[in-house]
Formats: C-alpha cells, structure tokens, sequence
C-alpha cells in the first residue's frame, strides 16, 4: 500500500490534504504534520506514522523546503525500506503521486520534472484554448 506523509512548517501540510480531497475525494492514504503550531515533537509525530507502516507499504514523505527543519527530520528516515522523500513540493506533486500506480525514483523524477513546468510568472497574453490546461 502507498502512504504519503505530507510535513510542513504550520498548516501547508492539511492545507493540501484538503485541496486534494477536494479534487480526489478519498484521501486516506495521504497523512499530515503540521508543525511548530503546538508543543509536539515532530520527530515523535513521525516516528507514530511509522508505526502504522508494514514492511511492505510505500512510504513518499513530502516537505515544504528543502533544508528546512522539518525536511532534516524527515531526512533521518529516508534508509526505511520503499521510503522516498520529496521535498519542496507543490499541489501538482501531491496529486499525481497519490494518484500514481506506480511509484519508483524514476517516477518521482518525471513527476517531479512535470510540475516543475508548471511554476511560472503567468504574463497577459491571449492563450490558445489547447495551450491552457
């Protein structure tokens, strides 16, 4: 089974659960940290996610910056077996991993590479139909 942990600085993280509810309805597989909003322990908040990860589940942990506090905490588990990290990620990321079959590094770069295409300065201009969405 896929599990996305999505782990961010403040509510980014159930920010984009919520979009993609929105857009996906059922999101279960898709877990959440929203940090620093409270006394928690992010690394204890990460380390009760895995608990509830099999040793054969796919786990894509998702961070807001890379370098950023909470990317270093989810860094210390990126050895766990099937256990990907993504950081600096977007909704169009988020998406299409949760709505991927298939999950390898080789997809990760493709769709990571995919939404980058994605982030740009938008300029007024008249858009062909086709070339918008």
């Amino acid at each position: 089974m896929k599990k996305i942990l999505i782990a961010s600085h403040g509510k980014l993280a159930s920010g984009m659960k919520s979009s993609a509810n929105i857009l996906l309805g059922n999101t279960d597989q898709i877990h959440t940290i929203d940090a620093y909003l409270d006394n928690s322990n992010v690394e204890e908040l990460v380390d009760e996610f895995f608990k509830g990860v099999d040793e054969d589940d796919q786990v894509i942990m998702m961070s807001d910056i890379y370098g950023g506090s909470v990317n270093q905490i989810l860094y210390k588990y990126i050895n766990k077996k099937n256990t990907f990290l993504i950081s600096g990620i977007n909704l169009a990321i988020l998406l299409e991993i949760a709505t991927s079959e298939e999950i390898s590094p080789i997809r990760i770069d493709e769709i990571i590479a995919e939404a980058n295409k994605y982030t740009m300065r938008v300029v007024d201009k008249e858009i062909e139909e086709e070339e918008f969405f």
